[in-house]
């Protein structure tokens, strides 16, 4: 994700690491996408319906706040370039 603040260029990257829990075999994509996304939708947090895309449709504060319930982070590093 690049922006501009002020005079500078600011490019700025998200990681999100996650791997099979391999005690009850769910993968990484269905902990931290799948069953979130779901819930999301089943609770009516996400009104949108169809085929989503987790990095448009799904509100991030809203995804953060479920991934930190199961102890999934999200970090960020900032780089302001000229």
């Amino acid at each position: 994700m690049m922006g501009k603040s002020l005079k500078y260029k600011t490019l700025v990257v998200y990681q999100l690491i996650d791997k099979r829990d391999l005690e009850t075999g769910q993968t990484a994509m269905s902990r931290t996408v799948g069953y979130i996304g779901a819930l999301m939708i089943g609770t009516n947090k996400v009104t949108k319906r169809g085929v989503l895309s987790p990095a448009n449709d799904i509100p991030y504060r809203l995804l953060a706040r479920e991934l930190r319930k199961r102890d999934i982070r999200i970090t960020s590093e900032f780089a302001a370039y000229e």
